[in-house]
């Protein structure tokens, strides 16, 4: 009765009837305009409106409910995670879907919950950003029921992947054609794995056999920071001054630092700001996302800019269906390199754009 009570206050806000009302919230076809619907939706929203899942399922009826997963809830303060789950929401929402955002946490047995809750909740489509702690139980139990997974890297069966490696491959082309081979990529110990996008390029760019030797002769390891923490960022900038630090202790010489992300590029350069190391500042420096706070820092950072609109509308695209899906989209690469203080900012910029 509540559901239907709600429907008459959409449909005399509206202006419309309440089987109209119910047929567009339902997503059954109608003659209504786009512009109607989108309406109707806005209305809907405006009143609170909840569509009633348990009733749908006992009917047999499609709920049309997509899940967005975070694979760690670090990823809920990283500026472009953020941006591609609003247009995914967006995205879904032109066609009628509704979205739960969630982010996993290291708890396997909790994970594995939480996607039972949605399956129960009717959830029948979903979207993977990153790999879950118990991954396998998780990928087992919704192929048990059937249910479209797309992820956005190769790690899953479907994907839609960002293009981490080729941009990184670039970002490195260019440290070797200004320092040479005297560069270090600074990560998390727990990031260096089979699995990390920037050390395949590393592996690709010099023919390591393995993923040890590529660590060994490339790869300065930091602090690890827990995957648990609320805000990334703020834990991430002192963890990169401690790692350049110790790095620039050791090997005061060298030319370049790629860094993980921008949140950790912004923390190295933080140190090599601080008064008295001056001399570093001849050193390129490269993170990854073009984050707003690197477009805008005082010591030139080079980055890899994702193409999330054409990401999400893959994704969205791919997601609603169970066809092969196999998408590499290739990004921007924003090449920075110092300049003349007189500019601002006070460096120069090459942009190249890998879709050519």
């Amino acid at each position: 009765m509540a559901a239907q009570s709600t429907l008459k206050n959409i449909a005399e806000k509206a202006g419309l009837s309440v089987p109209t009302v119910s047929q567009i919230l339902n997503n059954r076809k109608n003659f209504c305009s786009e512009a109607t619907k989108q309406r109707v939706r806005e209305v809907a929203r405006e009143l609170g409106y909840r569509p009633n899942f348990a009733y749908k399922l006992m009917q047999g009826q499609k709920t049309k409910t997509v899940a967005i997963l975070n694979s760690m809830p670090q990823m809920n303060s990283e500026e472009y995670i953020l941006k591609l789950i609003m247009l995914l929401i967006s995205g879904f929402d032109r066609l009628g879907y509704s979205a739960y955002c969630h982010a996993f946490s290291r708890d396997p047995a909790a994970n594995l919950e939480k996607i039972r809750t949605l399956i129960n909740r009717g959830v029948e489509h979903f979207i993977f950003l990153g790999c879950p702690f118990g991954h396998e139980p998780i990928l087992k139990e919704l192929k048990k029921y059937k249910l479209p997974v797309i992820g956005n890297s190769p790690f899953y069966e479907r994907w839609v992947e960002k293009g981490v490696k080729s941009g990184t491959c670039e970002i490195l082309r260019f440290f070797e054609s200004q320092v040479g081979s005297n560069y270090k990529l600074i990560c998390q110990e727990k990031e260096a794995s089979e699995g990390n996008e920037k050390i395949k390029a590393l592996m690709a760019m010099y023919g390591y056999s393995n993923v040890d030797l590529a660590v060994h002769e490339k790869v300065f390891l930091s602090e690890n920071i827990d995957f648990e923490v609320s805000d990334y960022a703020e834990r991430a900038y002192p963890v990169a001054r401690e790692a350049t630090r110790r790095l620039l202790e050791q090997k005061p010489d060298i030319g370049a630092i790629l860094y993980m992300n921008d949140s950790f590029a912004v923390g190295g350069a933080e140190f090599i700001l601080q008064p008295g190391n001056e001399k570093y500042r001849r050193i390129l420096l490269a993170g990854c996302n073009n984050e707003h706070i690197i477009r805008k820092f005082p010591l030139p950072i080079s980055s890899i800019e994702f193409r999330l609109e054409e990401m999400a509308e893959q994704l969205v695209l791919n997601a609603l269906g169970s066809a092969e899906c196999r998408i590499s989209i290739p990004p921007r690469v924003f090449l920075r390199t110092t300049c003349t203080e007189a500019q601002y900012p006070p460096w120069n910029e090459t942009i190249i754009d890998l879709t050519i």
